[in-house]
């Protein structure tokens, strides 16, 4: 099942501002760089900018989890450097 076939009306309008790929880009970019602390690599630099042409939908989902991590600050950072490796 397709991502889209999963949300609701209201949280699909709350990701439209991810359709266009330039500003999907922009927005992943800062949110990425606010969660991790740091400069972006250029890998991922490039990455986000392939990811922002996926759909909407699916980048408002992962845009919605980098605003989570970068809320956590540093302390959410130390955290997750100090968690087990690994699956």
């Amino acid at each position: 099942m397709a991502l889209w076939q999963t949300i609701d009306a209201e949280t699909s309008r709350r990701y439209a501002a991810y359709i266009r790929e330039d500003k999907a880009e922009a927005a992943l970019r800062r949110l990425a760089m606010q969660a991790l602390g740091r400069e972006l690599t250029e890998a991922e630099t490039c990455t986000l900018k392939w990811l922002a042409g996926e759909e909407f939908q699916t980048i408002g989902v992962i845009a919605d989890m980098l605003e989570e991590m970068a809320a956590r600050g540093v302390e959410g950072r130390r955290q997750a450097a100090e968690a087990p490796q690994g699956l």
